[in-house]
């Protein structure tokens, strides 16, 4: 997860793409060779995310070859743009108040943005791969000794993997239909300064916690749902098939009745629209639901299924993470691929990582995965 955030952010962010969240004249600027973004970003991250101990030195030897011709090209295209943005200083001082505020809203300036992204590169082509392993083996080996899982040893046949744990001080509490079915989600909220609107992480829901996930998202009135993968990988079930498939149909549960409304597909995902609302019985027998909370939910649910497993996506769906975040952001978000920690932990580190760099401040993926 760590070196695909590292890399992906170059070439996501470095690259001139429609729609990304970033100020458009940092977009204008950043006239670099995609196609080696492209490469240095999916060569190496595929290098790590397949890594065996058994063939350090050999994959390492041809990967820091790779890595030095991509990042050359890469480089030069951020200086250049660095460089473009020194020469016209004088023309953006003029317009600086006006400017700001049309590109970002947080008063942060176009130059700033550059010298992060072209910081970051710098640093990343400086470390090479074994540095960024040295990295990855600190966070691997990185250990939370206040953290307690209590709740999840209470409830492991709610939890889809006995290894990844579900952490008690920042877990979901179910409270709609606690008295009946308990309070257990294997979900987390995403507790950061650097997000500008309510995450929440969970595993692939198993046939068995269908009617959980549901109570989450009725309860947290979450408008965007963000999966990662596909009901099945490789032959193995990495999450159930928790929303009601065909336009018009409705699945009833003992809380909630999930209605689907419409689909769609474009070049990013397929999204399919939702309304959830409270069961009509359990409604009436619960009396301490506000009218707030009893209203419909209405929600979007992105399916972005090419991204493999303990893999990185292929050349043409690298700029996807960005234009989903871009539609997701506004409005509470729940992220899950299967066990909500691999694809699920990259996509938030690069929301975290962008949102690092519309602040002008420097990228630390080290500081934000801990």
């Amino acid at each position: 997860m760590f070196f695909f955030c590292c890399l992906l952010l170059i070439a996501l962010l470095a690259s001139k793409l429609p729609g990304i969240f970033l100020p458009y004249s940092v977009n204008d600027k950043l006239k670099v060779d995609r196609e080696a973004l492209f490469c240095f970003v999916l060569f190496t991250v595929q290098l790590y995310v397949s890594y065996h101990p058994g063939d350090l030195c050999v994959s390492v030897t041809v990967a820091a070859s790779e890595l030095s011709s991509f990042a050359s090209r890469v480089w030069g295209g951020l200086q250049s743009a660095v460089g473009a943005s020194k020469t016209t200083r004088a023309d953006a001082d003029k317009q600086r108040n006006n400017r700001m505020e049309k590109e970002n809203g947080s008063g942060v300036s176009t130059d700033r943005s550059l010298k992060v992204l072209a910081e970051f590169v710098e640093r990343i082509t400086e470390k090479g791969v074994d540095g960024i392993v040295k990295e990855y083996r600190r966070l691997d080996n990185f250990y939370d000794t206040t953290a307690t899982y209590e709740a999840f040893r209470a409830n492991m046949m709610k939890n889809r993997y006995s290894d990844v744990v579900c952490t008690d001080s920042t877990r979901v509490k179910l409270k709609l239909g606690e008295k009946d079915y308990g309070d257990y989600i294997h979900a987390n909220f995403v507790n950061s300064s650097l997000l500008t609107t309510k995450f929440i992480c969970t595993q692939g829901p198993l046939q068995s916690t269908i009617h959980d996930f549901w109570r989450m998202i009725f309860q947290e009135r979450i408008e965007n749902v963000l999966m990662l993968c596909k009901p099945c990988e490789d032959g193995r079930p990495k999450c159930s098939l928790y929303w009601p498939e065909t336009v018009g149909k409705c699945d009833v549960m003992p809380t909630v009745q999930v209605k689907n409304t419409g689909e769609e597909v474009d070049e990013f995902s397929t999204i399919t629209s939702l309304m959830v609302e409270l069961n009509s019985n359990y409604a009436a027998a619960d009396g301490e639901l506000t009218s707030e909370q009893r209203k419909p939910l209405f929600l979007r649910l992105f399916r972005w299924t090419t991204w493999p497993d303990r893999g990185v996506p292929d050349h043409n769906s690298c700029r996807i993470p960005l234009q989903l975040l871009d539609r997701v952001r506004g409005a509470p978000c729940v992220v899950h691929c299967s066990a909500g920690i691999g694809r699920t932990g990259s996509i938030l580190a690069l929301e975290m990582a962008l949102q690092k760099v519309v602040a002008g401040n420097k990228i630390d993926f080290e500081q934000v995965i801990r």
